[in-house]
């Protein structure tokens, strides 16, 4: 049986039309994947289906639309960020929205480029997260199912009359003055742009080996505690993920400590 929109959006959504008129989502929808199923040249029959930790996934050729909760509204640059083409928050205007304003989660509508998922390693994973902790940002949820491989650079893929369309980063909220870099396919990035966050010191790295220093028993999650309250990071995280997290501060502090007994950080 041919698929029609309303049925393509209650299967994306896992809600019904009603649901979604009656949050006034409907008209927003129609026209984004419309748009995007043009651009793309397929038809509502190509639209593949998934989902995320916290998110429904729709793949419309080489764009990929998600829609669900996120805890971070702004993240920080990073070349290592997916680029997002479209990153918006949607306003819920039933009482149902009430049991994320609690944990102040946001629902969030985005679009990317389709990154490649397979064979991702967690020595990958651990090496972004690294990256990120040298340049004074927190990935706070490292996992193998977060990290993808651009199947070409990283930038957006939309165009208006032919021409490429210039994404501005704080639209998509996205915030930092730095200068970008365009990773090149075959580059690994996370896909999943929430639970990152800027960590306002000269040097995330030198904080983290005082702390070793101080107690060189640290356990991880006391170390994260002690991060968040001295660079008030988000109080939300409700550590769902926060395993992945610990298991790779573990690997960081125990590099570190072998780094330090060899005469210093590499």
């Amino acid at each position: 049986m041919k698929l029609d929109f309303d049925s393509m959006l209650e299967k994306f959504l896992r809600k019904s039309i009603d649901f979604i008129k009656k949050e006034k989502a409907y008209d927003f929808y129609k026209t984004i994947f419309n748009e995007i199923m043009k651009e793309e040249n397929v038809s509502l029959d190509d639209i593949k289906f998934s989902s995320g930790y916290n998110s429904s996934v729709a793949i419309i050729g080489n764009k990929v639309i998600k829609s669900g909760v996120k805890i971070t509204h702004k993240v920080p640059y990073h070349k290592r960020i997916l680029q997002p083409i479209i990153r918006t928050p949607i306003e819920l205007i039933n009482e149902s929205r009430v049991k994320y304003i609690r944990k102040q989660y946001f629902s969030f509508f985005e679009v990317y480029e389709k990154v490649d998922t397979t064979n991702i390693t967690e020595e990958e994973v651990y090496e972004v997260f690294k990256e990120m902790l040298y340049d004074n940002i927190l990935w706070a949820d490292p996992r193998v199912d977060n990290l993808g491989r651009l199947l070409k650079p990283n930038r957006a893929y939309i165009y208006d009359n032919n021409e490429s369309y210039y994404v501005d980063d704080e639209s998509v909220g996205i915030i930092g003055e730095e200068q970008k870099t365009v990773l090149d396919k075959g580059e690994v990035v996370i896909m999943d742009v929430d639970l990152i966050y800027k960590v306002n010191t000269d040097n995330l790295v030198d904080v983290i080996k005082q702390m070793v220093e101080d107690d060189p028993n640290i356990d991880p999650s006391v170390l994260m505690i002690n991060l968040s309250m001295k660079y008030n990071l988000d109080k939300n995280h409700d550590y769902a993920t926060g395993r992945y997290l610990y298991e790779y501060i573990r690997k960081f502090i125990d590099e570190l400590k072998i780094n330090n007994n060899k005469g210093g950080i590499k």
